[in-house]
């Protein structure tokens, strides 16, 4: 049975970058495991990936649906694919507020604070826009924006609309201070989503330590005296590895965990006790 240094559980936005950082290391047996599929190649990758005017909800989607308001039923639309949502979505490369990330840190997460971040987005970053010290040159996700001449009438009529009505017109959405109206930021380059499956697993796919497992379920966190030593596939195969990493999005990881015994006590009591479940009962979690 083979045995991994780290096992990743969901290729998406984090999960992708981790496997492609951490299989750097020659000596690191790394396996990705995603529920969705994998494309080696950019020629082998569909147009509703590639496309950036193209937001797909239909292909490579989960198929939640979110009761948005009591008794108002809505889509909501997550990645199932390598790349996880930064695949399918809008490639809106908009940071957060710098307060959000200081109130992170402040609930408990001391690496969370904005100092810690901005060095990070400046490294992921190659925005050819903006220079400075909020932003990154030669990094693996192109920035850009759109410029005047290519704005549709309509867009151009908004645009003029909001700056009558007094809105300040801004350049760069992802400045500190920034408010008002503008183009927003995208990870694209010539109409391509650049999504991380693009920019951090293709060049990583040939390392001979990077294990891509696309298609495949995980039911539940193997753990053996306190310890998380592997993973359980749909199925019922039990892949071990010394280290287990969850990051499957804020809906999966949570069910996979409460799947593995794992959570407020009054959830797992209310359930029945970990076990392989079907692909029908997985995506109802």
């Amino acid at each position: 049975m083979a045995t991994y240094d780290d096992i990743i559980v969901g290729a998406g936005s984090s999960g992708a970058v981790l496997a492609a950082r951490l299989s750097e290391d020659a000596a690191r047996r790394v396996l990705l495991i995603e529920a969705g599929p994998h494309y080696p190649s950019l020629e082998a990758t569909p147009h509703d990936l590639r496309d950036s005017a193209w937001i797909s909800v239909v292909q490579h989607d989960w198929g939640y649906k979110a009761e948005a308001v009591k008794g108002r039923e809505i889509e909501f639309p997550r990645g199932k694919v390598t790349g996880g949502s930064s695949s399918v979505n809008a490639a809106i490369a908009l940071r957060g507020v710098p307060a959000d990330y200081d109130e992170w840190a402040s609930l408990g997460n001391p690496d969370w604070t904005w100092a810690s971040v901005l060095p990070y987005f400046r490294k992921l970053e190659d925005d050819r826009d903006e220079a400075g010290p909020f932003h990154g040159r030669g990094g693996p996700i192109p920035v850009r924006r759109w410029k005047p001449a290519e704005l549709l009438p309509l867009q151009s009529a908004y645009l003029e609309a909001g700056q009558a009505l007094g809105f300040a017109r801004v350049a760069d959405h992802n400045h500190l201070e920034s408010t008002g109206i503008g183009p927003w930021p995208m990870n694209q380059r010539d109409g391509m989503r650049i999504s991380t499956a693009t920019a951090y697993l293709l060049p990583a796919r040939d390392r001979s330590n990077l294990n891509i497992r696309a298609d495949t379920l995980v039911n539940r966190v193997v753990v053996e005296r306190g310890r998380a030593v592997g993973v359980e596939i749909a199925g019922g195969e039990i892949v071990r590895g010394d280290r287990i990493t969850l990051s499957a999005g804020a809906i999966a990881s949570p069910a996979i965990l409460l799947r593995s015994g794992i959570g407020p006590r009054a959830d797992l009591e209310a359930s029945a006790s970990p076990r392989c479940w079907t692909r029908r009962e997985w995506a109802r979690t």
